[in-house]
């Protein structure tokens, strides 16, 4: 049991030996006494045990810190940006994360500053993605908490296609299963697998890997999910297979990274390209799994 889940599961310490050494000075009334400080102390020590982000101010690397923390609001920020345009829903959410790390009006601005970061065209989550796994890859407390920030995020302001894709990018940047494939997030699932343990729980899921899908996207509004896999495609929920099939085939062809390739383009240009060739081939696969084509 690891030091936090000892302070906040066994509260009584401070009882005991404030009652303990108030008998000692004072007899029975000093131990009462001692009980009531013991009490405010074990108080205190669930309080501060149990503050939202406990691991990230129990980091004692900085730099560890400040790429979590530079990172965490950049990809709020990123995430924020899928829609378009960043809504009220967006900042409130953004700033309750905010509050929940208890943080000072400085750090706030520098927060907002990443957070503005993050919405810019320019942004490249690659190497945020990149630097946060160097730091945390290998603190599991820390993935997990990062993760299910974002995850909550996501959901509490309304998930789409391009979220979700841009968390199953944090999650394979950590080595971990696509959203799919997770049962859930709760205290139950195992948050840093090895790489063999990955490939396990993958080579066991293909036989029912469609199933789980559709099981996945129906608890994330599923038609609203599959109406972003259209809009991805440019093809309306009416439409033919053979007619999104021909979109699909357009789409591909028009942002295949290989054309970029052959103009020189730039690194940054290329993985761009490949996140939207893998936007649309999703997108197209969920279609076909929803209409049983």
């Amino acid at each position: 049991m690891e030091l936090r889940q000892h302070f906040t599961k066994k509260i009584w310490w401070g009882k005991i030996i404030g009652a303990f050494f108030g008998f000692l000075i004072a007899g029975p009334i000093g131990a009462l006494f001692g009980l009531l400080i013991g009490n405010f102390f074990d108080r205190g020590l669930v309080e501060h045990f149990s503050k939202p982000f406990w691991h990230y101010y129990n980091e004692k690397d900085i730099n560890t810190k400040e790429v979590f923390f530079q990172s965490l609001f950049l990809l709020l920020g990123h995430i924020a940006k899928t829609d378009g345009r960043v809504s009220e829903t967006d900042i409130k959410y953004a700033k309750e994360v905010m509050e929940r790390m208890g943080l000072r009006s400085e750090n706030k601005k520098l927060a907002q500053n990443y957070f503005n970061e993050g919405k810019s065209k320019n942004f490249n989550i690659y190497d945020t993605l990149n630097e946060l796994q160097k730091a945390i890859g290998k603190k599991p407390n820390l993935i997990r908490l990062f993760i299910e920030t974002q995850f909550q995020y996501i959901r509490k302001t309304g998930p789409n296609f391009a979220k979700i894709d841009i968390l199953n990018n944090i999650l394979s940047s950590m080595r971990l299963a696509p959203l799919h494939q997770q049962g859930n997030f709760g205290d139950g699932f195992s948050w840093y697998e090895t790489r063999q343990q990955k490939q396990q729980r993958y080579d066991n899921s293909q036989s029912s890997q469609n199933s789980s899908r559709r099981q996945t996207y129906n608890s994330w509004q599923s038609s609203s999910y599959i109406d972003d896999c259209y809009k991805i495609l440019g093809v309306n929920p009416e439409a033919s297979q053979a007619e999104v099939k021909r979109a699909y085939r357009k789409k591909i062809s028009l942002n295949h990274p290989d054309k970029l390739i052959a103009k020189k383009a730039s690194e940054a240009e290329i993985k761009t390209a490949n996140l939207k060739t893998t936007q649309i081939r999703k997108a197209y696969e969920d279609i076909k799994i929803r209409k049983g084509w």
